[in-house]
């Protein structure tokens, strides 16, 4: 069993539109793990428009969160996305596609896409949730003392 999600970063719009690599979270794929991932992202400075670069640094903050305690050496992977999250569906929490230009995220769960409004009041509920708060507090924890640079 697990929690498990797919992330994927997107650029563009139409034929131009790019996708990095896909992570995928056998634990904490529910949104307020993800949204909170995703704020550190922002805390952190992580420069946008460039998916690739946004998988790979998406990727070490949520290896830094699940290593907080303790080592370890599953729930956390890689693959590459062909921009068909039909073929990606984890089940459990589905694929969130997110575009940090535009702040937009999609979600596609048990082979459909959520609307616009529903992934609205989902990530409200999940900035509501005590584990965002917790999630970003122990991040928070990682970050103390170190400079973050403005690459912006």
């Amino acid at each position: 069993m697990g929690n498990r999600a797919i992330v994927v970063f997107e650029n563009g719009k139409g034929e131009k539109k790019e996708h990095g690599p896909a992570t995928y979270l056998h634990w904490n794929g529910g949104a307020a793990s993800v949204y909170a991932f995703l704020q550190e992202m922002e805390n952190r400075n992580i420069r946008k428009n460039d998916t690739a670069y946004e998988s790979a640094r998406f990727t070490h903050i949520v290896g830094d969160y699940f290593d907080s305690e303790k080592i370890t050496s599953l729930s956390l992977g890689i693959m590459n996305y062909n921009g068909k999250p039909s073929e990606i569906d984890p089940g459990d929490n589905g694929v969130y596609i997110v575009n940090r230009s535009t702040g937009r995220v999609k979600r596609y769960v048990f082979g459909k896409f959520h609307k616009s409004a529903d992934v609205a009041k989902e990530k409200a509920e999940a900035l509501e949730n005590k584990q965002y708060a917790g999630i970003l507090e122990e991040l928070a924890k990682d970050r103390k003392g170190k400079e973050i640079e403005d690459l912006g």
